[in-house]
């Protein structure tokens, strides 16, 4: 069954007891897979790694679709700063994914590296955790 991460997003903000975030979470970790924008190119690719209130954090991505429109805007921004031409093809950016176990051990190697935080479906239905507590969540929500 696909979720609709984004009511999920609202409900938990809103939520007056955890409900909606204990939702979200589950939801989140009975995911087949997470998506991830690529830094670098082909063999060298490996998942973007962005700033969220000054520190690092891992962006994670729900679907495909997501992490494309992601990769894409922050392409055009790239362009835009270089003043580059824009054509359709070079906009598009490389999505990575990982099964969630694999995720999951990525995600406890980065958190041992400095990464603090994991940045999920970043924009307006964004959700975070410290990367250290994406294990723990695992765990307790169904993933691990």
């Amino acid at each position: 069954m696909e979720q609709d991460f984004d009511a999920l997003v609202e409900a938990s903000q809103v939520a007056t007891n955890k409900t909606g975030e204990q939702n979200l979470w589950r939801a989140t970790m009975a995911l087949e897979a997470w998506y991830f924008v690529a830094r670098g190119a082909g063999d060298d690719a490996e998942p973007l790694i962005g700033s969220l209130e000054g520190k690092s954090a891992l962006l994670i991505f729900t679907d495909e679709e997501r992490a494309a429109a992601f990769a894409k805007r922050r392409n055009m921004r790239q362009s835009d700063v270089r003043g580059a031409a824009r054509d359709a093809a070079s906009m598009e950016g490389e999505v990575l994914h990982m099964d969630l176990p694999d995720a999951l051990v990525y995600c406890e190697d980065l958190s041992k590296a400095g990464v603090e935080w994991a940045l999920f479906n970043s924009g307006g239905y964004a959700f975070q955790c410290a990367l250290i507590d994406v294990k723990d969540k695992a765990e307790r929500y169904g993933g691990g």
